[in-house]
């Protein structure tokens, strides 16, 4: 499990991504909201495939921004 925690946590957000993409109250707000949060995505898969490793405990500290920010830009 330890492995493949990162893949798990980008898993989860992709769903969540895809699902809170669907009918979100503003549509302009919500690509405003989520740009800049899909760069950090792309910058820390990037980072991963490029051999650069964190902690389980920092990806999941990492995580938790996207997973709340994608769900605040629903709404």
């Amino acid at each position: 499990m330890k492995k493949y925690f990162p893949h798990t946590l980008l898993t989860i957000y992709i769903i969540e991504f895809v699902v809170c993409a669907i009918h979100p109250y503003s549509r302009a707000v919500w690509y405003v909201e989520n740009g800049p949060i899909v760069a950090l995505v792309a910058v820390m898969t990037f980072l991963y495939y490029k051999k650069v490793r964190f902690s389980n405990w920092i990806y999941a500290m990492i995580f938790i921004l996207p997973f709340w920010h994608t769900i605040g830009g629903h709404y």
